[in-house]
This record gives structure tokens, C-alpha cells and sequence, in this order.
């Protein structure tokens, strides 16, 4: 019996070893959001602009990650428009960033976490 009960541990503390090396293992993970909708569906949305103020509203919880800092990119271009450090505010912030800042056109969002990059196509118009 304690044979059994041994290798059921040697078992269970393998796995979760070989788990924790395959998820620390791809540290420069990015994510690609084109396809989110900027409407929201419910309570589950991460992105939400108000026309009428032109602000473009972002939800970190929905993202359970902690931001780093914020860029904004023209399309097609590396030249970084807006940056802001993110590190001050809570997981679950609801961030405002005003989208009328910058001239019409195609632009991409950088939000940086600890692990990742989330990346947002966003027009303005």
C-alpha cells in the first residue's frame, strides 16, 4: 500500500512539474485582439469606445494580468505615439484613454504585461 500511495506521488508531483516548465517555458507570448469586437457582448468585454466623448474605455480584469505600461503605434510603423506607465494602477482598473488625442487614422495599442504584449487595432475618425 505505501508502494502504491509512493508512486501515485512520484506521479502527481511530475505532472505538475512538467506543467509548470511548459507555462514558464513561453515568456514572450502575444496576443493579437483584432478579431474582439469594441462593442460590448454582456459583461464580458475588454474593450468599449464612447462616441461621444471619444474615449476608448479598456478593462484589465478581463485580461487577469498585471499591465506594465501602454503604447500607442501608428499602423505600419514603429514610431510610438503615446506611452504611459501602468504599473500604478490595480489589476482590475478600468482604463480611459482618449482616442481623440491623436489625428484620424489607423493606430495599434500596446498593452505590455509582465509576460505578454495584447495588441489592439483601433480607428480613429
Amino acid at each position: 500500500m505505501r508502494k502504491i500511495l509512493l508512486a501515485a506521488l512520484f506521479v502527481t508531483a511530475g505532472t505538475v512539474s512538467t506543467f509548470a516548465q511548459t507555462a514558464s517555458a513561453d515568456n514572450s507570448l502575444v496576443l493579437n485582439l483584432n478579431d474582439i469586437s469594441i462593442e460590448p457582448s454582456g459583461d464580458d468585454w475588454a474593450f468599449y469606445e464612447n462616441q461621444e466623448d471619444g474615449t476608448l474605455y479598456i478593462d484589465f480584469a478581463v485580461f487577469n494580468a498585471k499591465m506594465v505600461w501602454l503604447d500607442v503605434k501608428l499602423q505600419g510603423s514603429d514610431d510610438i505615439l503615446k506611452t504611459e506607465s501602468l504599473l500604478d494602477l490595480p489589476d482590475d482598473a478600468m482604463y480611459a484613454l482618449d482616442i481623440h488625442q491623436f489625428p484620424k487614422g489607423n493606430y495599434v495599442l500596446e498593452l505590455n504585461t509582465v509576460h505578454s504584449i495584447i495588441r489592439k487595432e483601433i480607428t480613429v475618425n
